[in-house]
């Protein structure tokens, strides 16, 4: 009787163990069976010129973006980053040489590696190097490129743009879908496109009409996602446009511009952030399966002091900018000195400088006036010299300079007779939109004419023109070179002469901003 009650015991407590379990594994099973709902976050950056802070450090800056980006993904582990072009030029580290070679954007793909970019679209800038630097560019990345309207010219044939790993070509997708999944097992597969503006022909790519191009993208990826995004490099005319053909497009996450600006249309949302990454776009994308519906909710994050800096991006950041420190110093002994305060933000955005006077190009021609040894009455330099892109506010420093104007330069000071003067104005008012378009001042245009000091430019008299040597090479203005009859002497910087800020362009103008 003893034996069979205890057996009978333990048969019970194997019994009460084994409901337990039973009832503990499906406690578990409950809380992890797929819900059929899934998040996912985006951070969103585009047109990227400068790996550090702006303001003196204050603002932006890649590590700063990964910082943020670490506590991101820890709140949604299922995320990406991505940038919508615009970042391996114009800075003024791409302009230095380093290991024998011009930088031209390796100091940028170097950081996005540390900091896990998972994707980008082309920017037109990314054209500005040449095809031989892009494409080591390309093989040194480790995130992806989309390439929807892009081929690669060679020769009288054309390609898709191509990766190298380990000695073989592996082409750039035309459109990519990313797959996510969550604890639970719910699965979300994001199709992704990218569209590039034509606003920087060369002779190495043949664009395709962008809404064309998605358009067949668009098509395959709804038979292989359940969400559909854009990563563009657009103007937000063409953006608002294309999300009013597509709406089926739940994101458009745009470039070019450089403001942050948020629109819908219809169903489909279209954002950008502020360039250098001054902020971000956080997008939160919902999906729930039953309903096969998704939302986006979206938060513009400004990248300012309150967000902390990753320690392993400022190590890389800090190796590039040794690099330029080295080099700037060369002409500037203090690269971080405060010069001047900007009341107002000074405008060196391409799609000002290059259409009409700027604030920041007539101070940077009133410095290059000032400089003058020879009683200049007249400055100007090609806007194709300016190449920051963007706007510059607040305390400026001498590195600002070098950043917008990153080729440097001499400043010459030019005797001409009034009609070589008149034709330099009036090929350059032909020339907006282009390099050639002139950034002057002691000059002003009143209907056709041109006058200075109240009046009108007398072809037969003589006028002092300050310049930056570039301008004489005849290269942005094919008749201005030193061999032009019109041209009555040329007065060049004195070799030496540590009082004689034009041996460098960049020089001049800082001088000038500390006497103001």
């Amino acid at each position: 009787m003893v034996y069979l009650f205890r057996s009978f015991t333990f048969s019970l407590i194997l019994f009460l163990l084994a409901g337990c379990a039973t009832s503990k594994k499906a406690e578990i099973s409950n809380q992890t069976k797929d819900d059929g709902k899934i998040q996912i976050a985006i951070l969103q950056m585009n047109d990227v010129y400068e790996i550090g802070g702006l303001d003196g450090g204050k603002v932006g800056g890649l590590a700063r973006v990964s910082h943020f980006y670490k506590e991101l993904k820890q709140k949604y582990p299922q995320s990406m980053m991505v940038l919508a072009g615009d970042f391996l030029n114009p800075s003024l580290i791409g302009t230095m040489r380093y290991e024998g070679d011009r930088i031209r954007g390796r100091q940028m793909v170097d950081v996005l590696n540390n900091i896990k970019l998972d994707v980008v679209a082309f920017g037109n800038h990314e054209f500005d190097i040449p095809e031989e630097d892009l494409q080591k560019r390309i093989n040194e990345s480790n995130f992806d490129w989309l390439a929807t309207n892009l081929a690669q010219i060679c020769g009288n044939k054309e390609y898709p743009f191509y990766k190298e790993i380990q000695g073989k070509k592996h082409f750039l997708p035309e459109s990519k879908v990313y797959e996510f999944k969550d604890d639970d097992g719910t699965s979300l597969r994001l199709g992704m496109f990218s569209a590039t503006i034509n606003s920087n022909p060369v002779g190495y790519v043949h664009y395709l009409n962008p809404d064309s191009c998605a358009s067949v993208e668009i098509t395959e990826l709804k038979q292989k996602s359940d969400l559909l995004i854009g990563l563009t490099h657009l103007t937000i005319a063409e953006d608002l446009a294309f999300a009013k053909n597509h709406p089926e497009v739940s994101l458009i996450m745009g470039g070019h511009e450089h403001d942050h600006n948020y629109q819908k249309v219809g169903n489909t949302m279209v954002a950008k952030a502020d360039a250098n990454a001054k902020s971000v776009y956080v997008h939160i994308l919902s999906y729930d399966h039953s309903k096969k519906m998704g939302t986006v909710s979206s938060e513009l994050v400004f990248m300012d002091e309150k967000i902390g800096l990753d320690v392993e991006a400022t190590m890389v950041i800090k190796k590039w900018s040794a690099i330029l420190d080295a080099e700037i110093k060369k002409v500037f002994a203090e690269p971080y000195q405060i010069i001047y305060h900007a009341e107002q933000p000074l405008d060196g955005k391409e799609t000002t400088t290059r259409y009409k006077p700027s604030n920041m190009g007539v101070l940077f021609a009133e410095s290059i006036m000032h400089a003058s040894k020879h009683d200049a009455q007249i400055g100007f330099l090609n806007s194709g010299s300016i190449r920051i892109d963007d706007e510059l506010e607040g305390d400026i420093l001498a590195v600002d300079i070098f950043r917008a104007l990153p080729f440097g330069g001499a400043i010459y000071d030019v005797k001409m007779k009034g009609s070589l003067l008149l034709g330099i104005m009036r090929y350059s008012e032909k020339s907006k939109g282009l390099g050639a378009y002139l950034q002057y001042t002691g000059l002003e245009k009143m209907g056709d004419s041109w006058m200075h000091d109240g009046q009108e430019i007398d072809p037969k008299k003589e006028y002092m023109v300050a310049m930056t040597d570039f301008l004489l090479r005849g290269l942005d203005i094919p008749f201005l070179n030193e061999e032009n009859d019109g041209i009555l002497s040329i007065h060049k910087p004195i070799n030496g002469d540590k009082d004689d800020f034009r041996q460098d362009v960049r020089r001049a103008i800082i001088e000038y901003l500390k006497t103001l």
